[in-house]
């Protein structure tokens, strides 16, 4: 018995991983220290808000996403986990939805629709590229979580920049899809495609509480990993600046 599953473990990894076997389960919720929890009862998203107002021009990441990934392979009988994945990479690929009649008329979507287009064409890794990582899944349902910059710090601010979505209410949405790239002891192996919807908007997610400094920090801090994603953030106005979270008197 030993014998034959040992063989079908090889089998498995030889031809290449089959669907289900190395998949992004959810998008984990950190805590409130930016740690990203492993296990499958977490909380998660499905579906992410990104706020391009508050990516700052020193700002080096727009949306991170914090994968849990399975590995579903085999486990060892016994020695070392031949089929453990060392992670390597995370791969990325960016759009938007194809236009349609409905779309036609509406230049905030014609605008961002352009600004992809070009993007696409020119190969700029702004909206498909790899990101290296490391770390382990072991295998028989191991999961380890990760995170990966899901959409570039340059992409959002270039979509800041078009002014399409200033106008209150404006919004789109676009679709980041994540594979995770490792190895076993055999085999080069990638997840299954993990497709998640990102809102984009800008000032969706700000708060303005007035002058800085205030006299109170409010009650919206933020995302603890990013300040331009998923919550609220309070903001104080410093000059033609919005100052997120807010300065506060006395501090």
């Amino acid at each position: 018995m030993t014998a034959t599953m040992g063989a079908a473990a090889l089998f498995l990894v030889a031809c290449g991983t089959p669907p289900g076997q190395f998949v992004i389960i959810q998008d984990q919720v950190p805590d409130t220290s930016c740690a990203i929890p492993a296990s499958l009862g977490s909380l998660y998203r499905d579906s992410g808000d990104l706020d391009v107002g508050l990516v700052l021009d020193q700002a080096n990441v727009g949306y991170l996403f914090f994968p849990l990934m399975q590995n579903n392979l085999p486990p060892s009988n016994g020695g070392a986990d031949a089929n453990r994945i060392a992670l390597s990479s995370f791969e990325v690929d960016l759009g938007v939805p194809d236009l349609d009649p409905a779309n036609n008329g509406d230049p905030t979507y014609v605008k961002i629709w352009n600004l992809f287009q070009t993007l696409q064409a020119s190969n700029e890794g702004l909206t498909k590229y790899s990101i290296p990582t490391s770390g382990s899944v072991a295998s028989g349902g191991g999961d380890t979580a990760g995170f990966v910059n899901a959409v570039p710090a340059d992409l959002a601010r270039m979509i800041r920049d078009t002014q399409a979505l200033k106008a209150p209410g404006n919004y789109f949405y676009l679709t980041a899809t994540v594979r995770a790239q490792g190895k076993t002891l055999t085999s080069t192996v990638t997840s299954d495609p993990f497709n998640f919807p990102i809102r984009v908007c800008d000032g969706c997610l700000t708060n303005d509480i007035g002058m800085c400094p205030v006299m109170n920090a409010g009650g919206a801090t933020g995302n603890p990993c990013n300040i331009a994603q998923d919550q609220p953030v309070d903001c104080c106005e410093l000059g033609a600046q919005l100052v997120c979270p807010p300065l506060v008197s006395g501090q």
